[in-house]
């Protein structure tokens, strides 16, 4: 076992169900007010954290050099990729307004539930709005060109303090603002982390028991910013042996692993599904490939093994 021990975390967290709510294909409307009369049946089936994707304003840039595989995959011709951002301070039109949040995270907390939002730091949208005026606060080539990620949108440049003061005021903004719970943080691997250790910091001054979720497996991330993390190789591993691949000796292997890797009382998130691998997967996604028994056992596992058990957007109706 690790001679490391993990952050204390706030106390609600262990005892909480976490739901990804992706506001598209939540409802008809695909929006915050629509989510809005939703709450009560969420509520209703146990979820204590509601997880929203993200709701700043997506990036329109239509040249298609600039968009991820999965959006031309898609074939919809949409330029506008949550996970894209042109202005990390407004909430997209499409789907709603300030307030429409305000009163999303207010009937949140009136049901006894948190709200959490996406951060996507890791990148922006090539036409995000503090590009020219701040040409530093992404990566660049030695020719002064943009450099580019894996998903094809401008990197951010951690090296720049201005962009570093410019992102944690923008933590602070929406926990002050609009009293949202924390945060999950996209590809929070790739982005330094002292970075979101002082972005902690910083947080815990307007909310103390505010919570961070990393979307990364490093073993390092839960001493002193994050409070719990994907798991990923949990995910990949139930996938495999509900999936018939392998045999369920696999699953207490890793779990012995993981108990022994990570910090004395790390806290790993449950999950067999997200966006990630709905929207890639589609007609290969589990809950058709498994079946449904092996996908029912599986969100069993998840419910009973300690964690954080882990709900995406429909798979509480079999969707």
């Amino acid at each position: 076992m690790s001679e490391k021990t993990a952050r204390r975390a706030p106390a609600y967290l262990a005892n909480s169900i976490i739901y990804q709510l992706f506001l598209r294909p939540f409802t008809p409307q695909g929006t915050l007010a629509a989510a809005t009369t939703m709450l009560p049946f969420l509520a209703e089936n146990g979820i204590d954290i509601v997880y929203l994707c993200p709701v700043t304003w997506a990036d329109d840039d239509p040249r298609e050099e600039f968009w991820s595989d999965r959006q031309k995959k898609s074939q919809l011709k949409n330029p506008q990729n949550p996970y894209r951002v042109k202005d990390y301070y407004r909430i997209d039109p499409e789907y709603g307004t300030d307030e429409d949040l305000l009163v999303f995270v207010r009937e949140a907390h009136a049901l006894g539930m948190r709200v959490i939002l996406d951060l996507v730091y890791y990148h922006c949208g090539p036409a995000a709005v503090f590009i020219e005026e701040h040409p530093d606060f992404v990566k660049r080539d030695e020719n002064g060109q943009v450099k580019y990620g894996s998903w094809h949108f401008p990197e951010l440049n951690f090296a720049s303090a201005e962009l570093r003061e410019y992102l944690w005021e923008n933590m602070e903004y929406f926990v002050d603002k609009f009293d949202v719970d924390g945060y999950r943080c996209d590809v929070s691997g790739a982005v330094p982390l002292d970075f979101w250790e002082e972005g902690r910091k910083r947080l815990e001054v307007i909310k103390p028991d505010v919570i961070m979720l990393a979307e990364s497996e490093k073993v390092e991330e839960q001493l002193y910013a994050f409070d719990i993390n994907y798991a990923f190789s949990w995910q990949r591993t139930l996938a495999k042996v509900f999936g018939r691949k392998e045999s369920a000796g696999s699953i207490r292997a890793l779990w012995q692993d993981m108990a022994d890797k990570f910090p004395k009382g790390a806290r790993l998130l449950r999950a067999t599904d997200n966006h990630d691998i709905s929207n890639d997967e589609y007609d290969q996604r589990h809950e058709l490939t498994w079946g449904a028994r092996a996908h029912e056992a599986a969100l069993l596992l998840n419910f009973t093994i300690d964690g954080v058990p882990f709900v995406y957007n429909g798979q509480e109706v079999a969707d």
